[in-house]
C-alpha cells in the first residue's frame, strides 16, 4: 500500500492550506487555479461511487474503513495491519473530511483535489494516482464482494471503531 499510505500520511500538511471560501468554487477549478479536465472529473466521480458502499450518495466513515482494510489485505495478505489501517483512516475521516457525519461528493472532491495538488500539480500524474485508487477499490470490491456491505449510519463519525 506504498503509494496510498504516503498520500494520506502527508494529509496533515493540507490543514495549513487556506480553505475554499465558496464551497462550489472548486467545482471547475483546482486548488491551484487550473481547470479540471472532464477525464479527471469522471475519475473522481468513479472513485467516490466505488467508496460509497451502501449507495446512499455520501461517504461514511465505516465505508472508508472497511474498503481500505480490504485494500490493505490485498497488499499485505494475512499480515496486513488492519487495526492500524482503521486508526489511520478514521483519523483522516474525522480530521480531514467530516467529524460530524457522512461526506458529500463536493466535500470529498475538494479534499481529494487538495491532496492531489499537494502531491503533484501535473494533471496526468493526478490521473495516474486516481487510476490507482480506482483500481484498488475495484479489486477490493471484486475480491471481497459480500464483506463490504455497510448500512447507512452504521458507524457515526463520532463513534470510535
Amino acid at each position: 500500500m506504498g503509494s496510498t499510505s504516503s498520500v494520506f500520511e502527508n494529509c496533515v500538511a493540507l490543514r495549513d492550506l487556506a480553505p475554499c471560501q465558496d464551497p462550489g468554487a472548486e467545482l471547475f477549478f483546482g486548488a491551484l487555479g487550473g481547470v479540471r479536465s472532464d477525464r479527471l472529473e469522471e475519475m473522481m466521480q468513479e472513485l467516490f461511487r466505488l467508496q460509497d458502499l451502501n449507495c446512499n450518495g455520501t461517504l461514511e466513515e465505516a465505508e472508508l474503513l472497511k474498503l481500505n482494510e480490504k485494500i490493505a489485505i490485498l497488499h499485505g495478505g494475512s499480515d496486513a495491519e488492519c487495526s492500524s489501517v482503521r486508526r489511520r483512516y478514521s483519523q483522516i475521516f474525522r480530521s480531514e473530511l467530516n467529524a460530524e457525519g457522512p461526506v458529500t461528493f463536493t466535500r470529498f472532491r475538494r479534499y481529494m483535489y487538495r491532496t492531489l495538488d499537494a502531491l503533484d500539480p501535473d494533471e496526468p500524474t493526478q490521473a495516474m494516482i486516481l487510476d490507482q485508487f480506482i483500481a484498488e477499490a475495484d479489486l477490493a470490491l471484486a475480491t471481497f464482494p459480500g464483506s463490504l456491505k455497510v448500512n447507512p449510519g452504521f458507524m457515526k463519525a463520532g463513534a470510535h471503531p
